[in-house]
């Protein structure tokens, strides 16, 4: 699990968002998965059952 958390004031500057966006399509290209934290805890909870 790993969380940014951007402030509107510094990450809404033009040259930032962009580089936001191409961390977030290298990531998802090399298969990272974005969700809820609800959803992550989920699943942890079921990896954990299963094991």
């Amino acid at each position: 699990v790993l969380t940014y958390t951007c402030h509107p004031f510094i990450i809404g500057r033009g040259h930032r968002i962009m580089m936001l966006e191409r961390l977030i399509r290298r990531l998802t290209d090399e298969g990272a998965v974005f969700q809820r934290m609800d959803a992550t805890a989920d699943e942890f909870k079921n990896r954990m059952a299963a094991a």
